[in-house]
């Protein structure tokens, strides 16, 4: 006899349904539920949690996660995302949008360029090449990027 749902596949939510329940504003019984993600908020800190080609996908509070697309990873063009990331590490995202499927668009670049602005009293005097994928790699990593001679 064939099956037309399992029950395991009757309890797996979809994107659209995760996505649904997230804006229901429905705390659950165990866990309140969290701050809404604000569009402009800065996250310092959030984790890691999948690395792709295309970015990384963060977890920005207990519920929510979503992808840094990877031309939003750094100042400088970042060919590979795993040079800079892996599961486990942790970096600040600034949430630039939302789109119709409630999909948020994050970005670590703008926080680096805020946060570089900040410190330079608001402005930056000295133009500079944005930094390699090696460059980048070694101000996150830099003891496993130590080079013996």
């Amino acid at each position: 006899m064939k099956h037309s749902c399992s029950s395991r596949s009757r309890n797996r939510l979809t994107p659209a349904k995760a996505v649904m329940q997230e804006d229901s504003g429905q705390a659950s019984p165990s866990r309140p539920a969290p701050e809404p993600i604000q569009i402009g908020g800065v996250y310092r800190d959030v984790e890691v949690m999948k690395v792709q080609q295309y970015g990384c996908f963060v977890a920005l509070d207990s519920r929510t996660q979503a992808l840094v697309h990877v031309s939003e990873l750094a100042l400088g063009r970042v060919g590979d995302p795993s040079t800079l990331f892996q599961a486990g590490d942790r970096m600040d995202v600034k949430v630039l949008d939302k789109n119709q499927k409630g999909q948020l668009r994050l970005s670590r670049k703008q926080v680096l360029i805020d946060d570089e602005a900040s410190s330079n009293g608001g402005s930056s005097s000295e133009a500079t090449a944005p930094p390699t994928d090696t460059q980048n790699a070694q101000a996150l990593h830099p003891q496993s990027h130590n080079t013996v001679i």
